[in-house]
């Protein structure tokens, strides 16, 4: 019995001409892409200034409260401080790429 149904790989394919021809050769199909990357860019930067202000205060607060003076207290205040080294390289560095 011979199956009707497409193949994972003809699947792909049909995805790929699908998105290949739907973005570039419609209409101002170039501008679409470029304003999706902006939008994109504006929807990381969103989100990693919240994580920055956050985990920059998280780690900061830690070090000042007495009960987290303990074990606990240095393992979040790392996860915090490298939470936040990754938000902020995501804020300052990678989102402004999608706008140049």
């Amino acid at each position: 019995m011979v199956s009707k149904r497409p193949g994972a790989y003809q699947c792909l394919l049909h995805a790929i001409n699908y998105t290949y021809s739907s973005s570039f050769t419609r209409k101002n199909g170039f501008q679409n892409m470029l304003n999706n990357e902006k939008l994109a860019g504006l929807i990381v930067f969103t989100f990693a200034f919240i994580g920055v202000v956050a985990n920059w205060t998280v780690a900061i607060l830690i070090r000042k409260l007495p009960s987290l003076k303990n074990s606990f207290g240095r393992l979040t205040a790392s996860q915090s401080i490298g939470d936040a080294i990754h938000c902020t390289i995501f804020a300052f560095l990678f989102a402004p790429m999608c706008f140049l």
